[in-house]
C-alpha cells in the first residue's frame, strides 16, 4: 500500500492497522505543496511506537531498520516484521515519524488487529 502526503509545517495523521501473524509494509512519499518529492537524502529519521496510556517506547526503528527513506523519490518505506508486531500486546498505540531529531513528520494510532 502506498499514499502520498503534502508536509505542510504540521504533522500529517495517519493511523496504521497491523495484524497478528502479517508482517507491515507501507510505503509514503513525502511532496510539496506543488505535488512535487521532496528529497529526504540524508535526512535522520526515527520511527516510534508508544503505549497510549503510559508513553512508554513499545518499538522503535531509525533508518534501514524499521523505516527506509528514497532520497530523490521523497519515499518513506516503513517495514514491521512479524515479530516486532507480536510484541505489541496492546490493541491500541500512538506512533509518529521524526526528521532530523526534530520536525514531526507523521502522527496516529496503531491498531493492532487479531486474526481469528
Amino acid at each position: 500500500m502506498s499514499a502520498d502526503y503534502v508536509f505542510a509545517g504540521t504533522a500529517i495523521h495517519s493511523d496504521l492497522h497491523f495484524t497478528t501473524g502479517v508482517p507491515f509494509n507501507e510505503t509514503f512519499t513525502y511532496k510539496d505543496s506543488a505535488g512535487n518529492p521532496i528529497d529526504n537524502t540524508g535526512d535522520i529519521v526515527l520511527f516510534e511506537v508508544r503505549n497510549i496510556d503510559t508513553k512508554a517506547v513499545a518499538l522503535t526503528g531509525s533508518e534501514a531498520d524499521i523505516v527506509t527513506l528514497g532520497g530523490a523519490d521523497g519515499t518513506i518505506r516503513i517495514q514491521v516484521n512479524i515479530g516486532q508486531v507480536a510484541t505489541l500486546i496492546n490493541r491500541c498505540y500512538e506512533w509518529d515519524i521524526v526528521f532530523n531529531t526534530d520536525t514531526r513528520f507523521m502522527r496516529g494510532y496503531v491498531f493492532r488487529d487479531m486474526l481469528l
